[in-house]
């Protein structure tokens, strides 16, 4: 332990000043924070500027060279070089790691409560600061891990084109991996009728939850661990620290001509310009807004559908493309028609395309043209108002509202749009609709109110508030 002590005063000597800086800005800020009259605006600001300085120190201490270190604070040259055991180096990298991640951890702690309270969060601090740490400690493991593989750099300083051909490997092989991944994500989605979109957004939206949740914890807790025996295996056995390959020519340059010719292959395959749906030379033509190519055309042609039972006018529409809207009805086309065979659109026409735009202007316009907006669509089983407030487009909605649609209508499982905005966890809309009159009292088939079908009641506490209070039968005078 005192030869951990001496390294650890020799690490951090040169920046020592600055840690101690660095701990104070942090706790006045906060002290200033919470009883001082600051501007409110002023509060974020301050915020992120003592984030932003406890990250810089944290990585400029692990990455900046120090006496003969490596750029990523670690250097076998400079640790053979002081009388310590293989076990107290490693233990000394971690301890460094971890006493530059407390600055950090104090910005964690101290204003959790002003984030939770300004974004209406209930993220616990104690749970965050447990987890950042492991995270970083996990990352200066990482780090250590590859400079012990790879200790001797005379072969790279030989062969200075190796490292560029790595680089170029190691990108070529993860834009492959990236589009087979999302390749395999479409055919998956498409063939199981999985939603997997929707998942892994609501996934995304529930992640605050589960990194710090103490399951998350345990996996990092558990991931440190094993690199850290996993560097202390190949710290203290000799073959494989100086004997592993540091360049393997066959396995670079097949991964790298694999790779890149699986790349190529995909680019070549698929057709990125024009999405499939809108297959068809005038349709087409349509997306890429080629006028020339539409000049003389057939007012037969301009109604033409095709596989998908997509109109140019569908096109145009689902673009968002106002001026060619026009254009091709200076043509003679019509607003009639809907998608088939086409898992995700079926069924959408053109009034449920614009609003899946989310363009209001295109909405206001062919709405005078076609009556469609209080319309049930048979094949979707809503009406537009019920997808409105399902994709919480509140100004949409606020439009609806004012073309007198019924704001009470059932869909097919029998809710009403006010339920379906408590099921989208859509504030502003349920806002536009209460002000139109709507039921908060109504019930679906399944006999559940708007209030019933908020998701994640605990951490929306404001939104079920909402429904809550006006929810309630108003006392008897």
């Amino acid at each position: 332990m005192k030869n951990i002590k001496h390294i650890l005063l020799h690490y951090f000597e040169w920046s020592r000043t600055v840690y101690l800086i660095t701990i104070a800005l942090i706790l006045i800020s906060a002290y200033a924070i919470n009883y001082f009259p600051i501007a409110s605006e002023f509060k974020p600001i301050l915020i992120y500027c003592n984030l932003i300085v406890a990250l810089a120190f944290h990585f400029i201490t692990r990455f900046q060279p120090v006496q003969g270190q490596a750029p990523n604070g670690f250097s076998l040259k400079f640790f053979q070089g002081i009388p310590l055991k293989k076990d107290e180096i490693i233990l000394s990298v971690v301890a460094c790691s971890l006493l530059s991640t407390i600055p950090i951890i104090l910005c964690t702690l101290l204003f959790s409560e002003y984030v939770n309270r300004t974004f209406h969060l209930n993220l616990n601090a104690l749970k965050i600061s447990i987890n950042a740490s492991f995270i970083l400690l996990l990352l200066s493991m990482v780090t250590t891990k590859s400079i012990i593989e790879f200790p001797r750099k005379e072969d790279e300083r030989k062969n200075p084109f190796r490292p560029f051909i790595k680089i170029l490997r190691q990108s070529s092989v993860s834009m492959f991996a990236i589009l087979i991944s999302l390749l395999l994500f479409l055919i998956v989605d498409d063939y199981f009728h999985w939603n997997l979109a929707k998942e892994l957004l609501s996934f995304l939206e529930s992640l605050p939850k589960y990194l710090t949740s103490w399951w998350s914890t345990l996996f990092f807790v558990l991931f440190f661990l094993y690199h850290f025996f996993e560097v202390h295996r190949l710290w203290t056995n000799e073959i494989l620290t100086y004997k592993k390959q540091y360049w393997n020519a066959k396995k670079e340059y097949a991964l790298l001509a694999i790779s890149g010719l699986g790349t190529l292959f995909f680019f070549m395959l698929i057709d990125l310009s024009t999405p499939e749906i809108y297959i068809g030379t005038v349709q087409k033509a349509v997306y890429e807004s080629k006028y020339d190519l539409l000049k003389n055309i057939s007012p037969e042609k301009i109604n033409t559908t095709n596989y998908y039972g997509v109109t140019p006018m569908m096109v145009a529409v689902g673009h968002g493309d106002l001026k060619m809207i026009q254009y091709l009805e200076s043509k003679g086309a019509n607003y009639e028609g809907k998608i088939v065979n086409e898992q995700k659109l079926n069924g959408m026409d053109n009034i449920m395309l614009a609003i899946r735009r989310r363009d209001l202007s295109v909405l206001k316009y062919i709405s005078t043209k076609t009556n469609n907006l209080t319309r049930l669509n048979q094949e979707l089983g809503f009406y537009p108002i019920h997808y409105a407030t399902g994709t919480c487009q509140s100004d949409v909605v606020d439009y609806l509202v004012e073309q007198n649609v019924d704001v009470n209508v059932l869909n097919k499982d029998g809710e009403t749009p006010l339920m379906v905005s408590a099921r989208a966890n859509c504030w502003s809309v349920a806002v536009v609709l209460k002000e139109a009159g709507a039921k908060f009292d109504a019930k679906d088939m399944l006999g559940k109110t708007a209030l019933e079908k908020i998701k994640n009641p605990k951490s929306k506490k404001e939104l079920v508030y909402f429904f809550q209070k006006n929810s309630r039968v108003p006392a008897s005078k």
